[in-house]
């Protein structure tokens, strides 16, 4: 089975993939952006959910920028 698409993982392989990514994040937030996450299983088994989701980020992020001149 493809790397990442396999539902067993010991949880030290998950912690040590889990901890970079947290980092990443953090990172990321500092440069005032935020990071949506979804595995596979969601995007697969739930797509209009996750569709749902990422226009609702989309329409909050809108809401709080300011709008250019005219």
């Amino acid at each position: 089975m493809p790397t990442g698409h396999g539902r067993a993982s010991s949880s030290s392989s998950t912690a040590r993939r889990t901890t970079p990514v947290r980092r990443s994040d953090l990172i990321l937030r500092g440069h005032g952006l935020t990071v949506h996450r979804y595995d596979w299983e969601l995007v697969h088994d739930r797509p209009a959910e996750v569709a749902r989701d990422v226009v609702a980020a989309l329409t909050r992020l809108m809401a709080t920028r300011p709008q250019p001149p005219a």
